[in-house]
């Protein structure tokens, strides 16, 4: 872990009051993903590729086009932006009898949402 990531994480704990090494242990899921938030969006055209996708969601050409790189390049920002939960993949209208995957930026209420989320899609 990055120095960085842990005086994130040291902040968060002792503004959540999290006193013990049990309560820590609870909460270690809770911890585990906004580290792979905060890495997910350490990176400068991952966090340019939310803000697309806050405005409208798009496919992986649309956004290969807006940066001028790669399909293969964008892709895998993209499948780090969706392991980390920021992005989802939706199937949407059919193409020449395909479905296009577009992809949508996950607005959750709370983290428990995101849990019924992730158990839904299993």
């Amino acid at each position: 872990m990055k120095k960085a990531e842990q005086e994130v994480i040291d902040i968060l704990i002792s503004k959540l009051g999290i006193e013990n090494k049990t309560t820590l242990k609870k909460n270690k899921a809770y911890f585990d993903t906004i580290r792979n938030v905060m890495r997910a969006l350490n990176n400068e055209r991952r966090s340019k590729i939310v803000h697309l996708l806050k405005e409208s969601p798009k496919t992986i050409t649309e956004l290969s086009k807006q940066f001028n790189i790669d399909y293969k390049s964008v892709w895998k920002h993209v499948m780090i932006l969706e392991k980390a939960g920021i992005v989802r993949l939706e199937k949407d209208e059919q193409q020449k009898g395909r479905p296009v995957k577009v992809y949508h930026v996950n607005f959750y209420k709370s983290h428990k949402e995101r849990e019924q989320q992730e158990n839904s899609n299993k």
